[in-house]
């Protein structure tokens, strides 16, 4: 083996090994991290599904208490059964006030205790007019929300007496109808009864509350786990029966609300494990698995909507999913550094080949000179000792 090659080998060896050594310590103590990492991924998915389901709720609380706020009003404190044109306008006027404070209602409308609409809003939230006019005097009477309302089937704790009545998310033809292309997704009815000053029933408020505030909220918070880091978050909320009401998926999409899939899919049914937990005993929790629609297992967090003081809940769940990809930064932080060592060994061997030819081109210079002059010696002394031999031989030659 030449001096070059030893040479070569020994910087190669050199600067390999620590290398190696780092890579080695590098990889085992990822792997003992990746499980902790993944566990604490799915903690802050369920933090961020609790968070929105807490606004969510909060929201609808107070839609819970408005619309026992606004029977209240003295302009319904009136006959709603004979009401004349300016106690009507009256009203009216209140109720616009209401649904461009507010913001969030699509309707708003007093009705008798037969169930005939006395008045309702001639504008939506924008200001803008609506053809409400001809449902003046209709009658709501077999509507469910009036049903559940005179029978005292309040969405309330079993120790109040009155409250509000609260009907799940719908579709609803009357909204459909008002709005058109401008309906919203879904709404939820808040019905609660008048009474006026002396306690007497005088008719019933029916606020009709969108859903585009509870959707804002989906999607502001989405937007914000984006720019974490979670660009392939996906937040979908669920009612009672696991029934998609918002599904928001920013990457997956490309658009903030993915509607197709609103009423139509249920993921307790296509038996999503994180809806079927999300639905089931325990308020809050963290699954792994399946997408319905994408077919990939998804990390996620889940909660449930919990009663607030007088409020029983919307029963709604919030499921807040990721594919996890942010967590294989760890990982490709282990191929950058392994990138970066081969990178660093093919220098170390370049500058070795350099060095070693450097250091051992002079060497195997002088030590081919020290051949030749060896070798010069060695004709030297081959010539002495020949000569040598002839002086002996002459010598002996003489003596004879």
């Amino acid at each position: 083996m030449s001096l070059r090659t030893k040479l070569l080998l020994l910087s190669a060896i050199i600067a390999i090994i620590p290398v190696a050594v780092v890579l080695f310590i590098l990889n085992e103590s990822l792997a003992e991290n990746q499980s902790s990492l993944e566990q604490d991924f799915m903690s802050t998915l369920q933090g961020k599904a609790n968070g929105i389901q807490d606004r969510i709720d909060r929201c609808l609380f107070e839609r819970f208490g408005d619309v026992q706020a606004f029977g209240y009003n003295t302009a319904a404190h009136v006959d709603l059964e004979q009401i004349t044109a300016e106690q009507r306008e009256l009203l009216t006027a209140s109720i616009n006030r209401y649904v461009t404070g507010y913001g969030c209602y699509v309707v708003s409308m007093v009705v008798s205790p037969t169930g005939k609409v006395a008045a309702i809003n001639t504008v939506q939230a924008s200001g803008k007019e609506l053809p409400t006019a001809e449902l003046i005097g209709k009658d709501m009477s077999a509507q469910p929300w009036f049903t559940r309302t005179k029978n005292g089937e309040y969405s309330t704790g079993k120790d109040l007496l009155t409250g509000t009545v609260m009907q799940p998310p719908e579709q609803h033809p009357l909204v459909a109808k008002i709005y058109g292309e401008e309906a919203p997704n879904w709404t939820m009815s808040f019905v609660a009864p008048i009474n006026d000053a002396k306690g007497t029933l005088v008719g019933y408020w029916h606020n009709m509350f969108g859903s585009s505030m509870i959707e804002q909220i989906v999607v502001s918070e989405a937007k914000a786990m984006s720019d974490l880091g979670m660009k392939n978050n996906e937040i979908t909320v669920l009612d009672a029966n696991g029934i998609i009401l918002i599904d928001c998926d920013l990457a997956g999409t490309g658009k903030d609300l993915n509607a197709e899939a609103l009423f139509k899919l249920n993921l307790k049914e296509e038996g999503v494990e994180l809806a079927v937990e999300a639905l089931g005993v325990t308020p809050m929790g963290t699954a792994i698995s399946m997408h319905a629609r994408k077919k990939v297992e998804q990390f996620g967090g889940y909660s449930r909507s919990v009663p607030i003081l007088s409020f029983i809940g919307s029963g709604f769940a919030t499921l807040v999913r990721d594919d996890g990809k942010s967590l294989s930064q760890s990982s490709q932080v282990f191929y950058v550094a392994l990138i970066s060592a081969a990178t660093i060994v093919f220098l170390a061997l370049l500058i070795s080949w350099w060095f070693a030819n450097r250091i051992s081109r002079p060497i195997i210079h002088v030590a081919g000179g020290l051949n030749e002059g060896a070798e010069q010696i060695k004709a030297a002394a081959s010539e002495v000792s020949a000569g040598a031999q002839r002086i002996a031989q002459g010598a002996s030659e003489q003596a004879a």
